[in-house]
């Protein structure tokens, strides 16, 4: 997936939330995700496939954002029957784990799809500390097929 399509906006309905990068805040994202998969109708072990996930996620960019940053997080409806969830740290100082590292291999185990894109800046000035990427993760999960009568 390329970074333009990482970033079109579905023209389904979508909720957006936006923490403070601040891990004492994690829950929140964890709360909206839970509530969210429920009203979709996903089944129990699917809704807290995505919970994980999107904590995963969430803890992941919440720890590479600057701390006065917020991390959002919009989900919307996929066209294949679940939801799309989409993370954005917009001043990222650091860079996302690599893709072998564990933590993405839990995330991909949870959802049907993953992809992210990093846009790192130049620094404005002779400071690194200037210098902010925004980081975008996207992930798919789809509601599980209903068993067959």
């Amino acid at each position: 997936m390329t970074g333009s399509e990482l970033r079109s906006v579905s023209d389904q309905p979508s909720v957006k939330v936006a923490v403070r990068a601040d891990l004492a805040l994690l829950h929140i994202f964890r709360g909206v995700s839970e509530m969210i998969s429920h009203a979709a109708d996903f089944d129990l072990d699917a809704s807290e496939d995505l919970r994980l996930a999107v904590d995963e996620v969430a803890a992941t960019l919440i720890g590479i954002s600057d701390s006065d940053a917020d991390v959002l997080c919009e989900f919307s409806e996929h066209s294949a029957g679940g939801l799309r969830v989409t993370m954005t740290a917009e001043r990222a100082v650091a860079r996302l784990p690599k893709s072998n590292n564990f933590r993405w291999h839990i995330v991909r185990t949870l959802t049907d799809e993953l992809s992210w894109d990093e846009d790192v800046r130049p620094p404005h000035t002779d400071s690194a500390a200037d210098s902010y990427s925004k980081t975008v993760v996207q992930m798919v999960k789809r509601k599980a097929s209903s068993p067959r009568g």
